[in-house]
């Protein structure tokens, strides 16, 4: 049974912490490399655990075993978003994205959010298949592509490392309250 939690309710164990920590470290490595090298640590622990106690984790259970999680808050009055997000490969094909993005979309209707935007960052001058899949895979979900943007243009200090150029894509879902 799949099971989606406040990381920080939850009360992770230092082992839970490591073990999401990893999940989501290895998901951008695997899938930024080609942008950032290898290597890429998308987050330091410190900032992680920050996030956790402000209660902006979710993580995702499978059978009781920890298989991804995601960070989710408020950008600005009324609108949410998601990133951070990661899943165990090896646990693909259960739901687990989808459960994880569902709660968010749950707990931005409760706290008054009318939309979610999200941002896929990628190369300029080529695809990585993974990419292509996600941008798919949100619209499948309900979130719009909306822009582009130049990253390091609107982000310079983000941008430092990045090894090729790279544009956000972003993607906006109306929030629907039943």
């Amino acid at each position: 049974m799949l099971t989606i939690h406040s990381a920080k309710e939850h009360n992770l164990s230092e082992l839970q912490f490591t073990e999401l920590y990893n999940i989501i470290i290895k998901a951008y490595a695997d899938t930024e490399s080609e942008m950032w090298g290898k290597n890429y640590v998308r987050i330091s622990e410190k900032s992680f655990r920050e996030f956790i106690e402000k209660d902006e984790v979710l993580v995702a259970f499978l059978d009781n075993e920890l298989v991804g999680g995601l960070r989710y808050y408020e950008t600005e009055k009324g609108v949410f978003s998601f990133g951070l997000f990661g899943a165990d490969f090896l646990k693909s094909r259960n739901g687990i994205g989808a459960a994880l993005i569902k709660r968010v979309e749950e707990e931005a209707i409760k706290n008054g959010a009318k939309k979610i935007k999200i941002e896929i960052l990628k190369p300029q001058n080529f695809d990585i298949p993974i990419k292509v899949i996600l941008a798919k895979w949100y619209q499948r979900l309900g979130y719009k592509y909306t822009h582009t943007i130049d990253f390091e243009k609107e982000f310079p200090l983000k941008a430092k490392g990045i090894l090729v150029p790279c544009n956000f894509d972003y993607y906006l879902k109306e929030l629907v309250y039943c």
